[in-house]
């Protein structure tokens, strides 16, 4: 099962290194957040080093705890690749201009840590 949702960016000047998104096409089944934020790796975890952090909103506020985070796949194009749940779903994040498109491949474990150009783009369906 492949879920694709579409976040556009929400204008925020107060970060450099963050972005914040809201939900506005898509329905996530309850796996992730309406609102989002992607922020930079600044290098403060001792065990990871992704390019982004994806962090969920969860109410009130967004969570100081990372949902997962974001690496770079083989694709030219801003395609990055995580996980969520553990480990469960694959996750790909596609950063175009003002809107982020996320497609979550559900109960897809175990999957291919080097994802490779064609698999990828078919995933995406970039345009």
């Amino acid at each position: 099962m492949k879920l694709r949702l579409i976040y556009r960016e929400k204008v925020d000047r107060r970060s450099k290194t963050s972005s914040h998104y809201q939900l506005i096409d898509g329905n996530s089944l309850g796996l992730l957040s309406t609102y989002i934020r992607i922020s930079a790796n600044r290098g403060f975890a001792k065990n990871s080093q992704p390019d982004f952090w994806l962090h969920e909103h969860n109410g009130k506020r967004f969570n100081k705890m990372a949902t997962t985070g974001l690496f770079k796949t083989p694709l030219k194009d801003e395609v990055y690749s995580g996980d969520l749940n553990y480990k469960t779903h694959q996750i790909l994040v596609q950063r175009k201009q003002e809107c982020v498109i996320i497609t979550i491949m559900v109960n897809n474990y175990p999957y291919s840590k080097s994802l490779h150009p064609r698999n990828v783009a078919k995933l995406v369906r970039i345009e």
